[in-house]
């Protein structure tokens, strides 16, 4: 309530405006490796919007509104690997996100799993369908990396970063993302028997 946005502009502009010249022009590159993996026909957001924040109270998160845009703001990062990394699972859930709500009466099934989640991870992922979609996106990071990455072993890091975190579906989700690899279908169409 008593920011001083002037202040905080001047002081953080040269920052922010050396961030968009570097990172901007290379977003493309993480999206469309998660887009390519999903095997989609058409991006499911008409736009994506980056803004970059260097206030320290707020690291990432993205929105979703009614008319299909999307809204990634990301804070502080050490490098800008760790901005497109960001970029890349935000993106990612604006095609987890409508694949779990289609199948949730199933993931709902299995909700007495949700006990498993530590409350480190479940003071921010409340609920279970919430939890579901957070796994999957980090999984299918977890793949792309491993995929598309010069460095041998980065996804696995990852996937095993994210586990110990207490995000228990990744190294299962990853499983199933390998035989999703091999059968020739959508990420849509395979999710419900990756679920089951």
């Amino acid at each position: 309530a008593k920011a001083h946005i002037a202040s905080l502009w001047e002081a953080s502009k040269s920052e922010f405006q050396s961030n968009i010249k570097e990172v901007l022009p290379r977003l493309s590159t993480p999206a469309q490796e998660v887009f390519d993996y999903s095997l989609e026909m058409a991006p499911p957001v008409r736009a994506y919007f980056y803004v970059p924040n260097f206030l320290e109270a707020y690291n990432r998160g993205s929105t979703s509104r009614q008319d299909d845009r999307r809204y990634i703001v990301q804070g502080p990062g050490t490098s800008t690997t760790s901005h497109l990394n960001a970029f890349r699972h935000e993106f990612a859930h604006s095609l987890t996100k409508p694949i779990v709500e289609a199948n949730s009466d199933l993931i709902e099934s299995k909700g007495v799993l949700f006990q498993q989640a530590p409350r480190e991870v479940t003071r921010f992922y409340r609920d279970w369908l919430t939890f579901v979609d957070e796994c999957l996106v980090r999984a299918v990071a977890a793949r792309v990396i491993e995929l598309t990455s010069p460095d041998p072993g980065a996804g696995e890091a990852l996937r095993r970063a994210d586990m110990a975190r207490g995000f228990f579906l990744v190294g299962p989700f990853v499983e199933q993302l390998k035989v999703y690899e091999t059968s020739g279908l959508i990420l849509r169409e395979y999710a419900r028997s990756m679920f089951e």
